[in-house]
């Protein structure tokens, strides 16, 4: 998996670096360009994105260096001047937490976390009045949403998350 990688990181060292930042956007963003690239759809995922590309012609890989050409203009005029910058949000969010010690942030967590549960112990045991049924999923899906963030940025992902950590520092690293 690492040969696929740096691969990829070579061929396309933009697109690499928005598909190893964990961030849906970005990943989704890379997903695409790849998938236009080559003609054919491309799940969000690291490690399809470097396969796709592993695995695309000498045509298909002119095709993604210049969507990588492409996006590392547009992404330059967002501000990104490095491909390493689609890295730093998450590190940089917990240093300044760590370093200010604010609790705000843990703050919101259980915020999240007790109206998350208490909303499912509330639909365990109460009816939503048809009137407001869809109000209220689209609102349990954000809870939901804050929910999983707060989860994501205090424990991180599980098992998977070693190999996700040795994919991004192959990505930013060379």
């Amino acid at each position: 998996m690492a040969d696929v990688i740096g691969f990829f990181k070579k061929v396309a060292p933009w697109v690499a670096a928005a598909a190893g930042c964990a961030l849906p956007g970005p990943v989704g963003m890379a997903a695409k360009l790849v998938a236009n690239a080559i003609g054919k759809p491309v799940r969000a995922d690291v490690g399809e994105i470097a396969a796709a590309v592993a695995g695309a012609s000498p045509e298909q890989l002119a095709a993604i260096q210049a969507a990588n050409n492409q996006f590392q203009i547009d992404m330059q005029k967002l501000g990104f001047q490095h491909e390493e910058d689609f890295l730093a949000d998450r590190a940089n969010a917990r240093a300044r937490e760590v370093a200010v010690r604010d609790r705000m942030p843990a703050f919101l967590a259980v915020v999240l976390t007790v109206g998350f549960f208490g909303v499912l112990l509330l639909l365990a045991y109460h009816a939503v009045p048809d009137k407001s049924r869809d109000v209220f999923m689209i609102l349990l899906g954000a809870l939901t949403v804050g929910f999983k963030d707060a989860l994501g940025y205090y424990l991180g992902s599980s098992a998977s998350s070693e190999a996700k950590n040795e994919i991004i520092s192959n990505l930013s690293a060379g």
